[in-house]
């Protein structure tokens, strides 16, 4: 069994560092990372479910995660004031700007996240809807009579388009329909 292990700050040492622009800069990257994680962790259990859930789970890790490494690569710019010279800084910066970080950058991510992720912008879906061919589109879909089996396929669909471009779902593969 792993031992679970704690780091607390003396409260005379946080009282002390919690008003240093720095150690609020260190809490906000905390807090990036542990949104990452929190997006990332139901692939644990979904990656070979095909049920309604786990399509809905997977699509949706998938657009959170494309959002908060646009807006954590944000976050990471602002952080060079602090931590410019620490080396674990530096290996975050070789992630966020490495050529393929900033390929996926490019590809939609800030609009994705400002649309359809973070935000719901109705002409957006209306543009990804307008320019959609599929021959039998699924609106929802679900497995027995629970909430936790419907799949609101269409909706994501859209946001897909959005982050993968006009192509899907016909270029990524068979679409279930």
């Amino acid at each position: 069994m792993e031992r679970r292990w704690t780091i607390i700050l003396r409260k005379e040492k946080f009282d002390e560092i919690k008003k240093d622009p720095a150690f609020c800069s260190l809490v906000a990257l905390a807090r990036a990372v542990n949104a990452l994680h929190f997006v990332q962790s139901p692939l644990l259990t979904s990656q070979d479910d095909n049920t309604p859930a786990g399509m809905r789970t997977r699509y949706n890790s998938l657009l959170f995660t494309c959002a908060l490494f646009a807006e954590a690569t944000l976050l990471v710019q602002k952080l060079h004031k602090h931590f410019k010279q620490h080396a674990k800084f530096q290996e975050i910066v070789r992630v966020t700007a490495s050529k393929e970080a900033q390929m996926i950058l490019k590809a939609n991510l800030f609009d994705l996240r400002n649309t359809l992720v973070f935000h719901f912008d109705i002409s957006e879906i209306e543009n990804q809807l307008k320019a959609l061919d599929l021959d039998t589109p699924i609106f929802v879909s679900g497995l027995g009579e629970t909430k936790y089996q419907t799949y609101l396929e269409l909706a994501d669909i859209a946001a897909l388009r959005t982050l993968l471009g006009t192509d899907f779902p016909k270029t990524f593969g068979k679409h279930d329909q």
